[in-house]
C-alpha cells in the first residue's frame, strides 16, 4: 500500500543530516512532506508506520545499510511496490547491481543535482500511480461476469 492521493510522502534515509536537510527543504517547496531517516533501520521503521509514496535511500548508512533497508521493503506487504531511488556515492558497478538486486527501482549518484532528483522523483512516483491503477482495472475486469 503507497500514498496516492492528496499531499505527496516521501520517505529519507540517510545518514548525512546535510544532505536530508537540503533535501527536506527542496522538498517542501514542491509541496512534498518527508520523514527523514538516518539510517536503513529507522527507515524501516517510519515505513511500518505509515504511507509513502517514494523512499530515497543512501547506499552505506550505519546500523542497516540501504541494501538491508531496501530488502526488509520489499519482504513487506505494504512497501512491497514502493518505488525506491538510491541516492548514493556509491558508484561502482557492485554496487548498482546490489542495489537493484535488493529492489532498488532507480539509482543516482552523489553528489545531488536538486532539479534531476525531483525529475526522477515525479517519474518514479508518476509510474508508480499508474502501475496502481492497471492492478486495480485487471481486479476489476476479473470479477466481471462473463459476456
Amino acid at each position: 500500500m503507497t500514498a496516492k492521493t492528496g499531499t505527496k510522502r516521501i520517505l529519507v534515509a540517510d545518514d548525512d543530516p546535510q544532505l536530508c536537510q537540503l533535501i527536506h527543504d527542496f522538498l517542501e517547496t514542491q509541496g512534498v512532506e518527508t520523514t527523514l531517516a538516518s539510517d536503513g533501520e529507522e527507515a524501516v521503521k517510519a515505513a511500518n508506520g505509515s504511507v509513502f509514496n517514494l523512499c530515497i535511500m543512501d547506499y552505506d548508512m550505519p546500523r542497516m545499510n540501504g541494501i538491508a533497508a531496501c530488502e526488509q521493503l520489499r519482504s513487506m506487504p505494504h512497501t512491497a511496490t514502493l518505488p525506491v531511488l538510491f541516492l548514493t556515492a556509491m558508484d561502482d558497478t557492485k554496487s548498482v547491481d546490489q542495489a537493484f538486486s535488493a529492489g532498488a527501482t532507480d539509482f543516482l549518484v552523489k553528489p545531488v543535482n536538486l532539479k534531476l532528483l525531483w525529475n526522477r522523483i515525479s517519474l518514479l512516483m508518476r509510474l508508480s500511480e499508474l502501475d496502481g491503477e492497471t492492478q486495480r482495472l485487471k481486479s476489476a475486469i476479473a470479477v466481471l461476469p462473463p459476456a
